[in-house]
């Protein structure tokens, strides 16, 4: 009976041993402040509990003495998961550290222009919209490519570059007819200049939803 008992307690110690332990990865880091794979270990465990300050930290170290590549790949780790914790500005701070290093692209723009856009900074998010409108196509993913666009001429307006908001929201409703806050936003930017023009928008736009299934 002992024997089975202690068979079991030592499964379950394994079960519990997935890796070395908090104790032991800050040791192996204290002992070697270049191993990379214990800081991430010890940075994944340190942000669910809330000490994201530290993980970030952690990280943003290990990425000052790596290579570009890998050191923007730390940077967007630790903002990552900043940005799980809610800590916005620490991780738009390490996103725009990273893409100084390695320019974003698509998935990682996207969350550095739409934290850009929440603090309000949006000439500096402008650029960065526009290069992932660039980078989505309606073929692949129609409701990225028009979120995007949206959100590009929404900044557009922001930053007073209305030919940019009108282009842009165009090009929403050349592939998406039917959708109303195009047409309705884009009316708005022509009727000062041509009242007809934003009258005709609207009925193309009615007809259309009159003629859809």
């Amino acid at each position: 009976g002992r024997r089975s008992d202690r068979s079991s307690d030592v499964n379950l110690d394994q079960l519990h041993l997935v890796g070395p332990g908090e104790a032991a990865l800050k040791r192996v880091v204290g002992l070697n402040p270049s191993d990379v794979p214990a800081r991430r270990r010890l940075a994944g465990l340190l942000a669910p509990r809330g000490e994201v300050e530290e993980a970030t930290r952690l990280l943003e170290e290990a990425a000052a003495s790596s290579p570009a590549e890998e050191a923007a790949a730390l940077l967007r780790e630790g903002a990552a998961l900043a940005h799980a914790a809610s800590d916005e500005a620490r991780a738009l701070r390490l996103y725009r550290k990273a893409h100084a290093l390695v320019p974003a692209a698509l998935a990682q723009l996207q969350t550095l222009a739409d934290l850009l856009y929440l603090h309000g900074a949006v000439r500096e998010a402008l650029p960065l919209q526009r290069q992932l409108c660039e980078q989505l196509d309606f073929a692949d993913a129609p409701d990225e490519a028009e979120r995007a666009l949206l959100r590009l001429a929404d900044l557009a307006e922001q930053s007073e570059d209305l030919p940019l908001a009108e282009q842009t929201l165009r090009r929403v409703i050349d592939e998406r007819p039917l959708n109303e806050i195009a047409v309705e936003r884009l009316a708005a930017l022509v009727l000062p200049r041509s009242p007809r023009e934003a009258l005709g928008l609207l009925a193309a736009h009615a007809r259309a939803l009159f003629a859809s299934p």
